[in-house]
């Protein structure tokens, strides 16, 4: 039996053991790629590992005769052409729909929860000032979140998660999914888009990327914010209208947001860079580099889980 061929174009996203693993499978090249290189290489191979860095295009789907499985040990998906691997009858092993198992991984919501902390109290700002050996303390002076309101838009794993850091840090809850009706710590369903943007001093985003949440948050949602609100996205950048969240910004409308995604990453777009540039001069904006699902712990944990269940379905 020949051996099975798998491309690997981002290594340094995936841990040791998940790179051992496959290459218990088959023939693993393992190589840091460009996009463009990607491209050209990967019709060669049975099976392509990715994380986020890299596209899987209908143009490497339509150009291959060999590909037969797609892996990515991520949530999101919205980096393959689904409708043409499904269409050409190749196979995907991501993390979507796997909730019983990512119950289990809390990287993302600590980073969410993490970034919130430091965008309400500045803490990158007065790091970078002691770095400048300065000791001040009355240009970052921030915010309590005890009585605050954390609004979460979308109640899955992360937002539950959510729900019980604010408890223990005594905020109130609201959150807003048309999917689900649960009870989560002391956590409040709201069934009205206004009433929930209204009485959220904190937005937090956890919603999947697809054609009904693209733009879900824009100049509507960020101007129904109390003013002062704060803004954490760790989903998807798409999800949020970033041309109006930089308006709300400038204006001062919200007081702040921090961001792990953004619009058209890795490569970036014209309100990406806008977004980074602001950033520059300005401590009311945090980004970084989508890392919210990239620990040691998470992302071995989440290899493994995707390469054992690929290696069920070939053996």
């Amino acid at each position: 039996m020949q051996k099975l061929k798998i491309l690997c174009p981002e290594p340094e996203n995936f841990s040791e053991k998940g790179l051992q693993l496959m290459a218990s499978i088959g023939h693993l090249d393992a190589v840091p790629l460009s996009q463009q290189d990607f491209e050209v290489m990967a019709p060669d191979y049975d099976i392509l590992a990715v994380r986020l860095q890299l596209h899987i295009t209908a143009e490497i789907i339509h150009s291959s005769k060999k590909l037969q499985v797609i892996l990515s040990p991520t949530t999101g998906t919205d980096h393959i052409d689904i409708k043409s691997a499904k269409d050409a009858n190749i196979k995907i092993f991501s993390l979507k729909g796997e909730n019983v198992f990512l119950e289990s991984v809390y990287s993302s919501a600590e980073h969410t929860f993490a970034l919130l902390l430091s965008l309400i109290r500045y803490i990158p700002s007065s790091f970078d000032s002691v770095k400048r050996f300065e000791w001040v303390q009355g240009p970052f002076r921030g915010h309590e979140l005890h009585g605050k309101v954390l609004g979460i838009l979308g109640f899955g794993r992360i937002g539950k998660k959510m729900a019980h850091y604010a408890n223990a840090f005594g905020m109130d809850v609201v959150y807003f999914d048309p999917y689900v009706d649960c009870c989560e710590g002391n956590a409040l369903r709201l069934t009205e888009t206004e009433e929930f943007y209204n009485r959220s001093e904190i937005l937090t985003i956890h919603v999947p990327l697809d054609h009904s949440t693209h733009s879900l948050v824009g100049k509507k949602e960020i101007e129904m914010l109390p003013r002062d609100a704060f803004i954490v996205n760790t989903a998807r950048g798409a999800i949020v209208d970033y041309s109006a969240l930089l308006r709300a910004l400038e204006t001062e409308h919200i007081a702040g947001a921090a961001i792990d995604v953004l619009t058209c990453e890795p490569t970036l777009n014209d309100i990406d860079l806008q977004l980074i540039e602001y950033s520059k001069t300005h401590n009311n904006l945090i980004i970084t580099s989508h890392i919210a699902g990239a620990t040691w712990e998470s992302i071995e944990k989440t290899d493994v889980f995707v390469i054992e269940k690929l290696k069920d379905w070939l053996f």
